[in-house]
């Protein structure tokens, strides 16, 4: 750290301390930094990038890896993850399924005699 805060004082930078992050927490701050971060080994320095016009380098200091937390305990955020993520899937094809269930068929040529300002639905 030392090095580090000798090389912010001569170009006029600064240092913050972050403390223990997490990924979640890492993304929030500097979504570049995710990047870097899981490449390198307690001790090491990130390569320095540009952000909003200021030059950035990290340390990581301490690394903690993540438990892997078993299925009843995180049963609802796999769910809510599922469905966020293949929803749009999920339904493309129970549709498919209800209209092939249903033994659905269009006819163009009674559709093309349909005018959509005149139509009665009731």
């Amino acid at each position: 750290i030392e090095n580090l805060q000798s090389l912010a004082a001569e170009l006029n930078g600064q240092i913050r301390d972050l403390g223990f992050v997490t990924m979640t927490g890492l993304r929030a701050i500097d979504p570049r930094a995710l990047r870097f971060a899981f490449l390198l080994r307690p001790g090491e320095h990130s390569p320095p990038y540009s952000q909003n016009g200021s030059l950035v380098m990290f340390k990581v200091l301490a690394r903690q890896e993540p438990d892997a937390l078993p299925l009843a305990m995180v049963r609802d955020r796999v769910v809510q993850d599922y469905l966020t993520y293949y929803s749009p899937q999920v339904y493309e094809e129970l549709a498919q399924q209800m209209l092939a269930e249903a033994a659905f068929r269009l006819y163009p040529e009674r559709l093309a005699g349909i005018s959509p300002l005149t139509a009665n639905p009731g």
